[in-house]
């Protein structure tokens, strides 16, 4: 079912909602009759008669609810049915999300924006939480237990992401922002973590992502279609440090428009139109100067610092001192004594019990 939702809802039907005519409605009539028939378990399933009524006017509201039926039929079989396997899932959610959009779309009732937004909720809230989905994702991003299977999931998940959002596809869904379903950017620590993600194989294939690494005391706006410029942050710049550098992660141009960018439905904000990430740079080499400098510092520091030492306990070091002098000298004069006299020195010692 590989770019079902690309084909059963091009950019024309979603930029002029229920309008499925000539090659598109042919293309998107015969993606619907090979995704349904490997679903012949769901009872009453008519997705193609829905389409094939879209391009009479006159039958758009019977079309709606045709359409509408068959979204309550396609979520009982996605919750109660006891589907584990994710690409049936998913083969699922997408016709969902097809039968939803044009349920919408042909209701003259319904605003321009409701099947889109239709689109984007099912998919930002159904599917990025489909744990099975998840748990597919996963595997292959951070468990090293890639398949094909799950392989070839990935980038079906990518293709639609970049069909349904395009550019905007880091625009933050609950407060968060997402690289891939189940896979939030912060989560990403460091430079290593983020380019193991993106040489991913269906990442590679599939993602369209990029990084552009830019001085820390900027920040990168979109200036237009694939347009891109820096400016210089004031609060940054108070407190730069040449050692950081900053990669973004942006998501490339696409060949064409996305069906439901965040545009048609709120006003996205810039600053979370790409993925920041400070990343330390290596610290320059150092001339023959600075190393004596910094010996020389090494030294002096070692050497105040036993030399407060000394002072701050110089007295019980020379009491210390003195008294094993003393016993020795005493020792010693024992022992000559000892010598002349022809005896023996016995010394007193306590033995803990």
């Amino acid at each position: 079912m590989t770019q079902l939702l690309r084909t059963a809802i091009p950019v024309v039907s979603a930029h002029a909602p229920g309008v499925v005519m000539g090659r598109e409605h042919a293309d998107a009539a015969i993606a619907a009759v090979k995704a349904s028939a490997g679903f012949s378990n769901v009872q009453g399933l008519t997705l193609p008669d829905g389409l094939d009524m879209l391009t009479d006017a006159n039958a758009n509201l019977k079309s709606s609810r045709i359409f509408e039926e068959n979204v309550n039929r396609l979520r009982g079989e996605l919750y109660v049915g006891g589907h584990d396997d994710p690409q049936r899932r998913f083969e699922l959610h997408q016709l969902l999300m097809v039968a939803g959009f044009y349920a919408r779309a042909a209701n003259m009732h319904s605003t321009k924006a409701d099947p889109v937004r239709f689109l984007a909720n099912h998919y930002n809230f159904d599917v990025r939480r489909d744990k099975s989905v998840l748990h597919a994702v996963k595997d292959v991003a951070f468990n090293d237990a890639a398949t094909p299977a799950t392989n070839d999931l990935l980038g079906e998940l990518l293709e639609t992401e970049r069909h349904l959002f395009g550019q905007h596809r880091l625009q933050p869904i609950g407060g968060k922002q997402y690289m891939m379903p189940g896979v939030a950017v912060r989560h990403i620590k460091t430079e290593e973590e983020l380019l193991r993600l993106l040489a991913l194989e269906p990442v590679v294939k599939h993602g369209n992502f990029e990084t552009v690494i830019v001085p820390d005391d900027k920040r990168v706006t979109s200036v237009g279609s694939g347009g891109w410029k820096t400016t210089r942050d004031k609060e940054i710049l108070i407190t730069k440090q040449d050692r950081w550098d900053a990669v973004l992660l942006k998501c490339k141009p696409e060949p064409e428009p996305p069906i439901a960018p965040p545009t048609k439905l709120y006003s996205p904000d810039e600053e979370y139109g790409h993925f920041r990430l400070r990343v330390l740079r290596p610290p320059p080499p150092m001339s023959w100067a600075e190393k004596m400098r910094e010996v020389l510092l090494q030294v002096w520091v070692y050497w105040f610092s036993f030399w407060a030492l000394f002072w701050m306990v110089d007295e019980e070091v020379i009491a210390f001192i003195g008294l094993i002098y003393a016993r020795y000298k005493q020792l010693a004069f024992l022992q000559e004594e000892a010598k002349r006299s022809h005896s023996k020195v016995y010394m007193a010692t306590s033995k803990l019990s």
